[in-house]
């Protein structure tokens, strides 16, 4: 990879915005991490404010009504429940910074590759510093006790934690592959592998589901030669969400997540914390209970044995204990609007479509079991998706030109 100047600055502007957790053993890098996300948002306020070009692309993105919707709601819940105001600033700031990165790119069609290249140059440096960590560190740069378990923590986070960039790291690393060079390379099987390895060494239960559908969609999409039909993966992500915290469908899997991924079918008291989450959700349906400081929903869990706050381990649950419908219902509106621009995207390679909307169908995924509303890694998701619109736009009118 030929490493432009303006890749570079996407990805200068990307990688503080990683949970990193380096900050819990090394004080100075945490301290340094969070000056550079103060330094970027500077620079980006000033970019924001100062060029009509970069105004003007992000509010033509096509997320700037449901995005208002979303954290409009997070943001007025926070406030009347008494929460920490700054942890929903920051909650916000996570969501729409993809989206102010992309709109500082030069949308021209010359370099239409700059968001995507910025991101890879992201994701190849990160992913390469958490398997060197997790070498250095076989049991954690940092570990937690609870419950008789103990937590161990690398660049991205604990070891469910990592399933979230990771697996946005192997689509992004395919996409760049076939857009770019019509093919799988060997920097980007090396990649893709190192991905792999540090998910299975994490020893992440869900992680393991990741990967198996991704291989399933990447093998999907090179034999049929297109996308993946976006109404019927995003129907049974949301479907699969409802089987299983309301009506209990890992009860028919239990040779799956007792057998193989070795989980009780409890998923790991999952099915007490979303009972839980629900009781809540009931007592306050429209606006939740504001963001926490753990940047989700509180809910406390009570059993027996065991007594804590924890978020609801299932993004929509969460949204809804957050925020309530309307949070949910801003969420649900930003996942329509990407799927109508994958559906109007161009074909990025002889194989079909972008391979990244197959990453925001894993993202959904994973978020059944897992609470990634801190991550920004599915708004980087629908953020690209949204530059092929723009660039669609552009080559079109080039050539009428």
């Amino acid at each position: 990879m030929v490493l432009r100047k303006s890749s570079i600055k996407v990805a200068i502007l990307l990688i503080p915005w990683f949970t990193f957790a380096v900050g819990m053993k090394w004080s100075i890098l945490g301290i340094m991490i969070n000056a550079w996300r103060m330094i970027v948002l500077l620079w980006s306020l000033i970019c924001f404010i100062g060029s009509k070009r970069v105004r003007s692309n992000f509010l033509n993105c096509g997320y700037i009504f449901p995005m208002a919707i979303l954290y409009g709601v997070l943001l007025l819940s926070t406030i009347i429940n008494g929460k920490n105001m700054a942890d929903a600033l920051q909650l916000i700031i996570y969501g729409i910074w993809p989206f102010i990165v992309m709109s500082m790119v030069d949308n021209r069609y010359e370099e239409k590759q700059t968001f995507l290249e910025g991101i890879v140059i992201t994701f190849s440096a990160l992913v390469v510093i958490n398997l060197v960590l997790m070498a250095a560190y076989p049991e954690g740069i940092y570990t937690t006790y609870s419950s008789g378990t103990d937590t161990k923590y690398y660049l991205f986070g604990a070891k469910n934690q990592m399933v979230a960039p990771l697996m946005t790291a192997l689509v992004f690393f395919v996409e760049y592959s076939y857009r770019k060079y019509q093919k799988i390379t060997i920097q980007t099987a090396i990649l893709c592998s190192l991905c792999i390895l540090e998910i299975i060494i994490g020893s992440s239960g869900t992680g393991i589901l990741v990967i198996a559908l991704f291989i399933a969609m990447f093998f999907y999409q090179k034999r049929r030669l297109k996308g993946l039909n976006s109404t019927v993966t995003l129907a049974i992500v949301l479907a699969v969400s409802v089987g299983f915290v309301v009506l209990r469908l890992q009860n028919w899997f239990d040779f799956i997540i007792v057998s193989f991924l070795h989980k009780s079918l409890t998923l790991s008291n999952r099915v007490y914390i979303w009972d839980a989450a629900i009781e809540i959700i009931k007592e306050h349906p429209w606006i939740g209970t504001g963001v926490s400081g753990s940047l989700a929903g509180d809910v406390l869990l009570n059993l027996s044995y065991l007594s804590r706050n924890t978020f609801a381990h299932n993004m929509y649950l969460d949204y809804l204990v957050m925020g309530g419908i309307g949070a949910l219902g801003g969420l649900f509106m930003d996942l329509y609007i990407a799927k109508k621009q994958y559906d109007s995207s161009f074909v990025v390679s002889r194989y079909g479509k972008t391979y990244v909307w197959g990453g925001v169908i894993l993202y959904l995924t994973a978020s059944i079991v897992e609470i990634y509303t801190g991550n920004y890694c599915l708004f980087m998701m629908m953020a690209y998706i949204a530059s092929l619109q723009k660039y669609k736009l552009k080559l079109l009118n080039s050539q009428s030109t």
